[in-house]
């Protein structure tokens, strides 16, 4: 169990929720990155996600990182690249080009504008990382399709 403290989250980053035992694939919103988060026993790292109900706040679990895979990558947008050294993987946004090489637990992001070399700009393990940073050198969000991130985590949406 990897809890994500709320800090690293932001509306629209892809998780596993956990709730009761069941594990779902969703979205966050504002809800799920409420600041009043209530801690279980012995699991003070632990941010919980709440709902709304009849003047009530439920509990309705905690949020899991989900790994970047190559599979993850293919969901994602990124399309297989065999031409360059560095990177596996290759996505296109705008002027920008991204590529990512995966390790085991662990993938290495590179950058390349139009007619530029390639440069290593970060290392990420999880989806939510890799929104965020995509997000922060494009402006522009990564395409989650949440039906196709479930059935790769052989999960319900």
């Amino acid at each position: 169990m990897n809890p994500i403290p709320v800090q690293e989250l932001r509306i629209g980053n892809a998780v596993i929720n956990i709730e009761n035992g069941e594990r779902r694939v969703i979205l966050c919103d504002m809800i799920n990155l409420r600041q009043n988060h209530i801690p279980r026993e012995n699991e003070l790292g632990t941010y919980w996600t709440q709902e709304r109900k009849e003047s009530v706040w439920n509990d309705l679990g905690y949020n899991e990182a989900i790994q970047v895979t190559p599979e993850i990558l293919i969901a994602l947008g990124f399309e297989k690249d065999e031409g360059h050294l560095a990177s596996d993987y290759e996505l296109i946004i705008g002027r920008k080009t991204f590529g990512v090489s995966t390790q085991e637990d662990n993938a290495t992001i590179y950058q390349s504008d139009v007619g530029m070399d390639w440069a290593e700009i970060g290392n990420v393990n999880t989806v939510h990382k890799l929104q965020n940073l995509i997000y922060a050198l494009t402006g522009e969000e990564l395409e989650i399709d949440l039906v196709k991130l479930a059935l790769i985590l052989t999960i319900d949406k």
